[in-house]
């Protein structure tokens, strides 16, 4: 579709802006870039896709209201421009960051309950340290049907 295309053009345009700077800024200061911006992006890269797979992590993936779990967090939002407003991600892909906070207010009542959370580090204390091998009943995860 269109949209898709754009969202094509507009990764390819960021690919080949951010390979500029690196061969620039590894040309003009590579001491900068070997010890300041290398290590930045990196832990950025770590960080996102740490909490991308917190935020699909035991979801049921065959409904797009059901395929992640939303954090509303100010902190983690601020920080992380809006990322833990997750579901309307998936919803509606070619959505600006900064609406993503409305969208989801629109579409809340599509989205079980077991999907939103307040706190992000709340959660991975309470799922990932203090109980690692819950099974799918958790109160934190959504509900699947049962089989036999």
């Amino acid at each position: 579709s269109k949209t898709f295309q754009v969202i094509e053009d507009v990764v390819k345009t960021e690919k080949k802006t951010i390979l500029i700077m690196i061969l620039l800024l590894l040309t003009i200061a590579p001491k900068t870039f070997f010890f300041l911006t290398l290590p930045g992006y990196l832990l950025g890269q770590f960080l996102m896709t740490s909490i991308n797979y917190i935020q699909h992590l035991d979801c049921d993936t065959t409904n797009i209201f059901t395929c992640s779990r939303n954090f509303t967090g100010k902190i983690l939002n601020f920080v992380f421009v809006n990322n833990g407003y997750h579901t309307v991600h998936h919803y509606r892909p070619g959505t600006h960051w900064s609406e993503y906070p409305t969208l989801h207010l629109q579409v809340i009542n599509k989205i079980p309950s077991k999907q939103n959370h307040d706190n992000f580090l709340i959660f991975v204390r309470h799922r990932l340290i203090r109980n690692p091998f819950q099974n799918n009943n958790d109160q934190f995860l959504v509900d699947k049907p049962n089989v036999i």
